[in-house]
């Protein structure tokens, strides 16, 4: 299972006098301040980054959410994926932004706990959302006539709800009470590894090499077709 620490056991106080990120409680943890000019710009990049995050995605999610015509099973598969990134840019890189120039942490056990769920759920509903829009490109190139009796919206949106749904069970099977360092036995972390990254990488991997080989094939049928046609078009000519 997973465990929380209420520090970093590793935090080593750079002053010649040691702080506490509560100074009254010396069993607290040593409190680190990073300030030098590169943990400024380091600080200030990352903050950019967060912003622009927050800012695009919740562009893509106020375009696809107000414009019907843009009501489609693959835009819905972004809408999600936006979603998810939103939360990264809103909740993971902020704080894990702050935890870089400040090793303390002062918000309490249910803001800890609360932040990890929020970002362990973004970016396992990232991933599926991922796996999903190459299962969904894959269709759509395999068998395009079909695609739109295949894939339609409610069946999309019970995908992604069963998504989201499959990142919070998983999330909440591994989380249990503590504070606010993460800690997996090293039981865990294989199994945690294949189910989370590699399974889903090898199938978005798998699917979009076939898509590739599919769009080869059906580019050379089309380009033959069109040789054959002007092939035939010049024999009329000359005739």
């Amino acid at each position: 299972m997973v465990s929380f620490l209420s520090c970093r056991q590793d935090t080593v106080c750079t002053h010649s006098e040691l702080l506490y990120c509560f100074p009254d409680n010396n069993s607290s943890c040593r409190k680190e301040v990073r300030t030098g000019p590169g943990n400024i710009f380091l600080f200030s990049f990352l903050s950019c980054i967060s912003v622009c995050t927050v800012f695009l995605n919740l562009l893509v999610i106020l375009s696809i959410s107000h414009f019907k015509q843009l009501h489609t099973p693959t835009n819905l598969l972004i809408l999600s994926l936006a979603v998810a990134d939103l939360l990264v840019g809103l909740v993971f890189m902020p704080v894990n932004t702050m935890q870089l120039r400040d090793s303390c942490w002062y918000l309490g056990k249910m803001a800890c706990t609360n932040v990890l769920i929020i970002n362990f759920i973004s970016m396992s509903a990232s991933l599926c959302n991922m796996v999903f829009i190459a299962v969904d490109r894959y269709i759509a190139v395999s068998d395009p006539l079909l695609y739109s009796t295949k894939v339609t919206v409610r069946k999309m949106s019970l995908f992604i709800i069963l998504g989201w749904s499959c990142s919070l069970l998983y999330i909440l099977i591994y989380l249990c009470h503590g504070e606010c360092i993460l800690f997996i036995k090293s039981s865990l972390v294989t199994t945690d590894l294949v189910i989370s990254f590699i399974c889903p990488c090898s199938v978005i991997l798998i699917l979009y090499s076939i898509i590739f080989t599919l769009a080869r094939r059906q580019a050379k049928a089309v380009r033959s077709m069109l040789n054959a046609t002007s092939n035939r078009h010049r024999a009329k000519l000359k005739t």
